[in-house]
């Protein structure tokens, strides 16, 4: 079987999506942690609950539910919205405990109000680096493949073992031919989305610790949940666009910082100004 040439462009824009993908979280958090003089101890937690949280316990439901029964994992695949929900769901609530029990815990002596940006760097800044290193690297590997016409192996092995697979794997060589620099600009607008994200998450999640005000953990969850509901009708196929996704998450993320700063960090100025 003949498959779409992978043009020198779109092997560019992979390798870019690595390299920004590890050089500007790195450099987003030298200049952050260069400018507030603030302790790199809560970037290296934020990038390590990522990891505990996201990345090794967030996987046991979701093996449970989509990949220890079959009937069950069907039922839920074919209900867009029901998918939707328990995706964004689990991915708010194992992420937010993971903040909240860093903030509680490992950060308790850490108490100043720039502590959850920072950490929130780390979180975001690490989910960064850890998926598009990975895609990254798994989608020149696959580009290779396709170059050197070994792809096909592939094809058949998913035919032989996962059939229901098939039609996704069938259509990789086709989503990296289309690959250009301007899909480039919208994969670092989703980081930039998902980092201010986990940044203002961070802060909530924060006030809800140090003030015990549990309330500010849900708000947090679902603050999370909201955004990643934006990606999860994209991969539903409800929305087809890229573009419009990532400028919808981003406006998204845009505005819940804002609105963090504004109610959070605006408030506590005022307050420091009466007293």
């Amino acid at each position: 079987m003949e498959y779409q040439n992978i043009s020198g462009e779109s092997f560019a824009v992979m390798i870019l999506m690595i390299i920004l993908g590890v050089v500007l979280p790195l450099l987003l958090a030298f200049i952050w942690t260069k400018k507030t003089k603030q302790p790199v101890v809560p970037i290296l937690v934020g990038a390590g609950v990522f990891f505990l949280f996201a990345i090794v316990l967030e996987t046991i439901p979701k093996a449970l539910l989509f990949a220890a029964n079959k009937n069950l994992s069907e039922y839920i695949m074919s209900r867009a919205w029901l998918f939707i929900f328990i995706v964004v769901m689990l991915a708010g609530i194992f992420e937010e405990t993971g903040r909240f029990v860093a903030f509680k815990y490992w950060l308790k002596k850490y108490t100043d109000k720039m502590t959850p940006i920072t950490y929130g760097i780390g979180h975001g800044g690490f989910e960064a680096m850890y998926l598009t290193v990975m895609s990254g690297v798994q989608n020149l590997v696959f580009a290779l493949m396709i170059k050197t016409g070994t792809f096909g192996t592939i094809v058949e092995q998913v035919k032989n073992t996962s059939p229901d697979q098939l039609e996704a794997v069938e259509a990789i060589p086709a989503t990296l031919a289309s690959l250009t620099f301007g899909m480039l600009f919208f994969s670092v607008l989703e980081r930039m989305s998902a980092v201010l994200i986990h940044i203002s998450c961070s802060v909530v999640v924060f006030k809800a610790v140090r003030e015990k005000k549990y309330i500010f953990y849900l708000l947090a969850v679902l603050i999370h949940a909201a955004l990643d509901v934006i990606a999860g009708l994209y991969q539903t196929k409800i929305i087809t666009s890229t573009a419009v996704v990532e400028i919808l998450m981003f406006a998204e993320a845009l505005t819940v910082f804002a609105a963090v700063y504004k109610l959070l960090y605006k408030k506590t100025e005022k307050e420091n100004e009466t007293e």
